[in-house]
């Protein structure tokens, strides 16, 4: 894989309920790093915000080398969790809605699950009986 663009934007608050959103994209060739030209883009970004608004109170004793800057970090891998049945089985044991909202949400999941189906059985007494 070859990233040849990288987009950057951010929104800044200049006021109790006012914000401004800058955007920049860059364009990259084979030899550039992405890395850089991300940290590139917020450089931009942070530089024009403080030139647009130096004047604003908040700004005028900041230089834009002083406004903070974030690291640019490995995007986070969204791994999914599969809970375990002891997990659901937990779960049933905490529901305290209606019968009907509780068939609904766990009927077809315990097919087929003898543990869990025990716990389903156990749990939709509980409920009818209330």
């Amino acid at each position: 894989m070859h990233i040849t663009n990288i987009r950057y934007g951010r929104n800044f608050q200049i006021s109790e309920f006012l914000y401004e959103k800058y955007e920049v994209e860059i364009t990259i060739n084979g030899s550039e790093n992405v890395d850089d030209a991300f940290v590139e883009a917020e450089r931009i970004i942070r530089e024009q915000h403080y030139n647009k608004n130096k004047d604003n109170t908040f700004y005028a004793n900041v230089q834009p080398t002083e406004l903070p800057v974030t690291q640019v970090q490995e995007p986070i891998k969204n791994i999914p969790y599969v809970a375990s049945d002891d997990d659901v089985a937990k779960e049933i044991q905490k529901y305290k809605l209606g019968v009907n909202a509780f068939r609904a949400v766990y009927s077809e999941m315990v097919k087929g699950n003898t543990k869990l189906e025990e716990a389903y059985n156990k749990k939709l007494s509980e409920l009818s009986n209330n």
